[in-house]
């Protein structure tokens, strides 16, 4: 490799690295300032490293026949098919504009998934080493420190900051505009973080400033995340607690380990209880995140959700093989209005949607069958991935295992935008590199 070709091949790199800092953009000129710099910053960087790598080609380089071995991979294979089945929708969907380009307010869209798909491709073709995916990593784990600090500034009416009426009794918000995509995006730097701090089995034993580094992380993303307040994000914590708890059980050998993890367990579990059974105390209603603990179908907001899944569904049946097209879920909801919404009326609540707040309803009437199948598949191919890649240690596939599961237990009442969708081609392109290579340190 000539000196110019390591220069674009550093520069190929460093842009992707710099893609995952688009959450920290504040566009304060733009009509939504969370929105637009962030999407503008993140293609902008996967296109130059895009262009990168064509430099690279025509220049006479060639990457070694089984950099490609990923193209192979099942994981892979069907995070490719539910793109492919993203785009179609929206050729066939009702309005094939708006799928494609979206609006200022979303930002989404066909464009914007051919970028994230891109992203994942150009991080299998740049990064070669495990070192570059974990640098990648605490690239995202910085980034989510940053974002934190920023909202932590909103909590305490910090001068120069974007406050959305946040304040120190709202819920956190930071450079994402929005608690439940914060909490989201927790979930994975958590992840990083927490595969980094035991990627070696001699924790206790050894110390090191780094490792400092990624314990200070996971303390500040807790607190972010008990101030988002995020009930969706909650209940997915909740379910990936319980799925990572069932492995290590039965994986576990017999010893002091597994009786400390029990242990662990049991405490964590008789806490949420004796916090559930007197959330009626006023001290315990005082606390952080106290809301979350008020969990109800009765609830105006729970109602308006399933009256909205009523809307995606009667939509889905009307166009059931490829959807409304991306971003065309409004059209299906103002076809199959609820008019429940209209009930109590002067009660806080929502009246009109252009998302179903639930992944799994928006991409069925969005994609239709065929997308909410191959979305799904991707996961079913993600757990493979997990149980087929050859860990450190035991605790490093349990919160891979469990990771998914978060995102799917929010995702029950939350849809994906560009803070998610990032973390979820990192962490898929991780698995698929893990899954098609052998280690390289």
């Amino acid at each position: 490799m000539s000196n110019f070709q390591k220069l674009i091949y550093g520069l190929g790199g460093l842009a992707l690295f710099l893609s995952v800092f688009s959450i920290l953009i504040i566009s304060k000129s733009t009509l939504f300032p969370f929105i637009v710099g962030k999407y503008v910053f993140f293609r902008s960087m996967v296109a130059l490293a895009a262009t990168f790598y064509l430099i690279l080609v025509l220049s006479g380089w060639r990457f070694k026949p089984d950099r490609f071995s990923f193209l192979k991979n099942p994981l892979f294979i069907v995070v490719s098919v539910f793109v492919l089945m993203f785009f179609l929708a929206g050729v066939f969907g009702v309005d094939f504009k708006n799928s494609f380009w979206s609006n200022f307010e979303r930002g989404e869209g066909i464009f914007a998934m051919l970028h994230y798909f891109l992203f994942m491709v150009m991080g299998l073709l740049f990064l070669e080493r495990d070192k570059d995916w974990e640098n990648l990593f605490k690239a995202s784990i910085i980034s989510g420190i940053l974002m934190s600090f920023y909202g932590f500034a909103q909590k305490l009416d910090a001068p120069g900051v974007v406050n959305i009426g946040v304040g120190w009794f709202g819920r956190m918000q930071a450079s994402l505009g929005n608690p439940s995509y914060v909490s989201a995006y927790l979930f994975f730097a958590s992840f990083y973080a927490i595969y980094l701090l035991i990627q070696k089995n001699d924790l206790v034993k050894k110390f090191s400033w780094e490792r400092v580094f990624y314990g200070f992380s996971l303390v500040i993303f807790g607190f972010s995340f008990i101030f988002t307040e995020t009930k969706g994000a909650f209940i997915g914590l909740g379910l990936a607690f319980l799925v990572g708890l069932v492995y290590l059980l039965f994986k576990l050998p017999k010893g002091k380990l597994k009786n400390y993890s029990i242990s662990a367990a049991i405490f964590v579990l008789l806490c949420a209880g004796f916090l559930f059974t007197f959330r009626e105390n006023e001290f315990i209603k005082k606390l952080p995140a106290s809301r979350v603990l008020y969990l109800s179908l009765n609830e105006r907001s729970a109602q308006t959700r399933i009256w909205t899944w009523g809307s995606a569904w009667n939509g889905f049946l009307e166009h059931p093989l490829f959807g409304w097209g991306p971003e065309n879920f409004s059209l299906a909801f103002d076809k199959y209005f609820d008019t429940r919404h209209f009930e109590g009326i002067n009660i806080p609540g929502e009246t009109w949607f252009d998302r179903a707040h639930s992944v799994f309803f928006d991409y069925l009437a969005e994609t239709g069958i065929l997308g909410i199948i191959s979305f799904l598949g991707i996961f079913v191919l993600t757990f493979w991935a997990v149980f087929k890649i050859k860990f450190n240690n035991i605790f490093q596939k349990t919160f891979a295992l469990a990771l998914p599961i978060a995102y799917l237990g929010q995702g029950l009442l939350l849809f994906d935008v560009l803070p998610i969708y990032i973390n979820l081609f990192l962490f898929w392109g991780f698995l698929i590199y893990k899954s098609s290579h052998k280690p390289v340190n």
